[in-house]
């Protein structure tokens, strides 16, 4: 007669061990498709944050030329802040930057302003300087200088405030220092700051740049 052995011991074994090495390998692919799409946002968001500090510099060249077009023969009109605004350069409208330069502006954040016509201004910022924390949402003053998402861009609170939905990144300017040469015309040192959240950390673009009162 021939006999059977008892294998129910050893079969319910390999199929607990498939089941551990099934569960193991789904984790491990679950944590590899999180890190790759946590990587992919952190790439997206350090690109537009790229951007969006270009398109800072670009804010503050647009001010400077279009004062030039305004006032080509006055030197002291190369840096008013808001070159649409029919002010005159005699002293009644205190640019930024002119022959003398204005110390007050060091040290001070100003709003790169987009306005309606795809002119630019720039703004005197709160008191408070662009700081935030990842963890704070609040109407805090820092809270002027975010951007928002409008019809695919990021445009500023001027613009986007009533009908833009609110972003995560804020923007904004700071001078340096300025040097003024009566040989050589005036140059200022600027620089751009790009902040947003991922989770609860707190990213940072900085990005310096030159701006000569010509070409």
């Amino acid at each position: 007669m021939r006999k059977f052995k008892n294998n129910a011991g050893v079969i319910l074994a390999e199929s607990l061990m498939a089941v551990a090495m099934l569960s193991i390998a789904g984790v491990i692919l679950a944590k590899i498709i999180n890190n790759a799409a946590v990587i992919t946002i952190s790439s997206r968001n350090f690109l537009i944050g790229q951007n969006l500090v270009t398109e800072g510099i670009e804010s503050v060249k647009h001010v400077r030329d279009s004062n030039w077009l305004i006032a080509p023969d006055d030197k002291n009109c190369w840096m008013r802040m808001d070159p649409f605004s029919g002010d005159a350069c005699d002293g009644t409208a205190i640019p930024i930057f002119g022959d003398t330069g204005n110390p007050d502006a060091l040290g001070k954040h100003y709003l790169a302003q987009e306005q309606i016509g795809g002119k630019w201004t720039i703004e005197a910022g709160p008191t408070a300087s662009l700081k935030i924390t990842g963890l704070d949402d609040t109407d805090g003053p820092y809270q002027d200088y975010r951007l928002y998402q409008l019809n695919d861009q990021y445009v500023t609170k001027f613009l986007g405030e009533a009908d833009g939905v609110k972003s995560n990144f804020y923007r904004s300017l700071e001078f340096l220092k300025f040097e003024v040469d009566s040989d050589i015309d005036n140059r200022v040192v600027a620089r751009v700051k790009v902040q947003w959240t991922e989770g609860i950390q707190v990213k940072t673009i900085l990005r310096s740049f030159v701006l000569y009162n010509h070409l």
